[in-house]
């Protein structure tokens, strides 16, 4: 059973942003799927590196569209970003040091998706949407 699900309300009219947010739930789904099956470290390795170039081409886009359209929320957005690529840098280290994947990560990021969607990707929605995206 998928830790997440995508529904309509997630939706912030983006249509990139949109797109990309599901395979960020489809890549957290596979993640806590590959750890707590009988999957090997090297699957849940795998499982988790794509989650994460999932999660860096995402916030690339996402970034590189809120500065070319002037988003006054800019830094602090980009700031959250950066708060959750260091998660997936500190799980990704706990991996290679034989540690395992931390307690509770699977969770830990879906719910971080869903609050940062719902909370912070949709305080630019309307700003992008105002503007043609």
């Amino acid at each position: 059973m998928p830790i997440v699900q995508w529904n309509t309300g997630f939706e912030t009219g983006i249509g990139f942003a949109d797109t990309q947010h599901q395979h960020l739930f489809e890549a957290v789904n596979r993640l806590e799927a590959a750890a707590v099956g009988p999957e090997s470290s090297i699957q849940v390795a795998r499982a988790l590196g794509d989650l994460m170039d999932e999660t860096v081409a995402h916030f690339r886009a996402e970034e590189a569209c809120m500065q070319a359209h002037g988003f006054p929320g800019f830094a602090a957005h980009a700031g959250e970003h950066t708060r959750l690529l260091r998660e997936l840098e500190r799980f990704q280290a706990s991996l290679k040091a034989g540690q395992g994947l931390p307690p509770g990560s699977a969770d830990f990021l879906a719910d971080w998706l869903k609050h940062h969607i719902q909370e912070v990707d949709m305080v630019y929605a309307p700003f992008l949407k105002a503007r043609g995206v």
